[in-house]
């Protein structure tokens, strides 16, 4: 009997001690998470052309600070810039949804109805759809294309290797490099030559060498925004790349 008393007694307590421990955990979990304050960049290009902000500023390298989630999209970045930037406000931004391909296309931007005619890099690197996650610093790049998918004529993403570049002596060396598809439709980057430098919106006598490359000199101090121009048969061949340069 003292046997069989203690082995329900020993049943007993661990039966309570479970009963306690189940009890300490609450029906349900919620996961939180840290909201955090980021900031990306935006330029934004039509068939080659930088446009402009609602201020008249060359839409380059826009900072947008993003605020108030624990993390962000390409999609947040692109609805923030158009409320800071674009003139025609978050009126500007239109997306539509597809359910064939269970994602969102942009329909309209900086105030131009894209139709399907446009396309978006991070950090000179594509991106698979507006719901991508990006972090502080990262540089995007938004085009609408002037030529089509249909013929064949899409501009090829075109980057300077620098983005932003800070001198002293009045003159900067930049790397011209353009993406396109080759046998077997992978992306591969190659020099473009003979594109035209843009400096500030205005063409100049500056082209790139074979390799890409082009040396472009300063009168006087202060930033400027350089671009790149490259046409056949009328249209432009590459998007507009874009480089932010600090002249001391």
């Amino acid at each position: 009997m003292k046997a069989g008393k203690s082995i329900v007694s020993r049943l007993f307590s661990v039966v309570l001690v479970m009963s306690l421990a189940f009890a300490a955990v609450p029906e349900t979990t919620q996961t939180t998470y840290a909201k955090s304050t980021i900031t990306a960049y935006l330029t934004v290009s039509d068939g080659g052309d930088i446009l402009e902000t609602k201020s008249g500023d060359d839409a380059v390298r826009l900072s947008v600070k993003l605020t108030g989630q624990s993390s962000y999209t390409v999609g947040d970045l692109f609805t923030a810039a158009h409320k800071q930037y674009c003139s025609k406000g978050k009126n500007g931004y239109t997306t539509e949804y597809s359910s064939d391909y269970d994602s969102y296309s942009v329909t309209k931007f900086w105030g131009i109805t894209t139709n399907y005619n446009c396309g978006y890099y991070v950090n000179n690197t594509m991106a698979s759809g507006l719901s991508d996650t990006i972090s502080s610093g990262d540089d995007v790049s938004f085009f609408i294309y002037e030529g089509s998918y249909y013929d064949g004529t899409l501009e090829n993403y075109s980057y300077f290797t620098k983005k932003t570049a800070t001198v002293k002596n009045k003159k900067v060396t930049l790397t011209l490099k353009q993406l396109s598809y080759d046998e077997s439709y992978n992306l591969v980057s190659s020099a473009v030559s003979g594109a035209k430098i843009i400096v500030n919106g205005k063409s100049v006598s500056y082209k790139t060498n074979k390799n890409g490359k082009v040396t472009i000199k300063f009168k006087k101090a202060g930033t400027y925004i350089i671009s790149a121009k490259k046409k056949s048969s009328g249209l432009s061949v590459i998007t507009a790349p874009y480089c932010v340069v600090k002249v001391k």
